[in-house]
């Protein structure tokens, strides 16, 4: 909720700016006017009709402003006649402060109507210059002072609206402000020259010069400030984009292409946030492994024969378990067990490839190589019966490693498939598992493994006994933890 003195200050604050834009552009006109025309130009006149004139203004203004800050100060989210009218503000006030600028005019020549054409013709060029002088100012004015205001009036607008054209900004700033002083000097020169009379020409040229060079560089600072601002905005932005900050977002408050190109940036960064998001989820379903590879090489289905050492772990128990207790119970053991299996299995370099009910499918080795695989499928194994165990509440579990080829890679269809190894070492390292169960150790490991693994891991394993596992007809050595 904005509060009422802030609503207040940036009221006054913009209503102080666009008078100061019509006393600057009325004090310009009226020196000028002085010098050309001479003592025949009634000053007190010209002085009482600006001043009637900026009040209309400043009464126009408030009236247009108070609805606008209303619904600013409510914070509440902006109907579309409330967004299209903050935004039309500073383009519509000027058109109604050009309008009462050529009334003006209109009086100003009334009281000068004797004065002589060469004078009633320089009132009526010099004052609608210095309207359209006084009427971009005060929109430059307005449109950097209601910022505040157009950030929450864009908000949920269409980005794509049309531009006003940060060209035609600049260009017409030239030529009020630059452009039309020039123009008064070589009015002035080239009437000399075809025999108008304006007395000594030398101090209204050099006014304008200097009105030339005061109010072009105001006006281009403001335009610079303008663009500057929203730009460097944008820059920081994207530096944190840049440093991870995917969240980072810039205030909409620009009505030209700057609009455009904040409202491009934060799609952008919505883009980059969304695709993190889901590159994260998906991380998380295949592993993050898995995941960076089938960013890096693309979609499709493909693999290759690997290496790898397998662990397989299988709770024992489950159904009975399920049968016997809520369903919300059985998950809560089910993410217990599960996620000491991820952590183990991350701290030493491996992937789980699958979840199967109440076991998991670990690889160590594939997709992305891993030095002595086999050595790290083993000390995950030893770490995971001490995990498991240090768990009143876990039921009994069977833990087996091999080691061996296998196809490593995607298998499914071209539009639904997943990463997954196949071969006897993963059929082992289940059989394994199931043996383990009824073993004190809980974790046993195929000689295979022990063989591929360093002296320093596969030393604290000791080989036991040749046993046929389930449903193999060749005899497998196995080994268990040596403590």
């Amino acid at each position: 909720m904005v509060s009422g003195r802030k609503v207040g200050r940036l009221l006054l604050f913009c209503l102080a700016g666009l008078l100061v834009s019509e006393v600057v552009a009325g004090v310009d006109i009226v020196t000028i006017l002085r010098l050309l025309v001479g003592p025949r130009f009634d000053i007190p006149a010209a002085v009482a009709v600006g001043a009637a004139g900026a009040v209309l203004d400043m009464a126009i203004a408030t009236t247009a402003l108070l609805p606008i800050l209303r619904w600013y100060a409510s914070d509440a989210t902006p109907t579309p006649a409330q967004r299209k009218q903050a935004v039309d503000f500073p383009v519509r006030h000027s058109l109604r402060r050009g309008v009462v600028w050529a009334v003006a005019a209109a009086v100003l020549l009334a009281v000068h109507h004797d004065a002589g054409w060469r004078a009633l013709g320089l009132i009526a060029v010099s004052i609608p210059l210095g309207g359209a002088t006084s009427c971009f100012m005060g929109y430059l004015f307005a449109e950097r002072v209601l910022r505040r205001v157009f950030t929450v009036a864009f908000q949920g607008a269409d980005p794509h609206r049309a531009p006003r054209r940060v060209a035609i900004r600049l260009t017409v700033t030239w030529a009020l402000y630059s452009g039309i002083p020039l123009l008064g000097i070589v009015a002035i020169v080239g009437g000399e020259h075809i025999g108008w009379d304006f007395g000594d020409i030398a101090m209204p040229v050099f006014v304008s010069a200097v009105i030339g060079l005061v109010a072009g560089l105001r006006s281009i600072t403001f335009v610079a400030h303008s663009v500057a601002v929203p730009l460097r905005e944008v820059t920081a932005a994207m530096r944190r984009i840049g440093e991870g900050h995917a969240d980072t977002r810039v205030a909409v408050y620009d009505t030209s292409e700057i609009g455009l190109l904040q409202s491009g940036f934060n799609e952008m960064a919505a883009a980059i946030s969304e695709r993190e998001r889901l590159q994260d989820l998906f991380g998380r379903h295949v592993g993050h492994d898995v995941a960076r590879l089938a960013l890096q090489n693309g979609a499709g289905l493909s693999g290759g024969l690997r290496s790898v050492a397998v662990m397989f772990i299988d709770l024992a128990g489950s159904t009975t378990f399920a049968s016997t207790h809520s369903p919300d119970r059985v998950v809560a053991l089910l993410n217990t067990f599960f996620r000491h299996v991820v952590a183990a299995v991350d701290r030493h370099g491996g992937i789980v490839n699958k979840f199967e009910g109440d076991a998991v499918l670990a690889i160590f080795g594939a997709p992305a190589g891993l030095e002595d695989a086999a050595g790290a499928a083993l000390a995950a194994a030893r770490e995971l019966r001490e995990l498991l165990r240090s768990e009143p509440d876990m039921l009994d579990f069977g833990i087996g490693v091999t080691y061996g080829p296998v196809f490593a890679g995607n298998v499914g269809a071209e539009n639904r498939y997943e990463y997954t190894v196949i071969g006897d070492s993963v059929n082992e390292a289940a059989r394994v598992s199931d043996l383990a169960k009824d073993h004190p150790s809980r974790a046993l490991a195929a000689e295979s493994a022990l063989a591929a693994a360093a002296p320093a891991e596969s030393g604290r394993w000791r080989l036991g006994p040749e046993v046929t596992l389930r449903g193999r007809t060749a005899p497998t050595t196995v080994a268990a933890p040596a403590t």
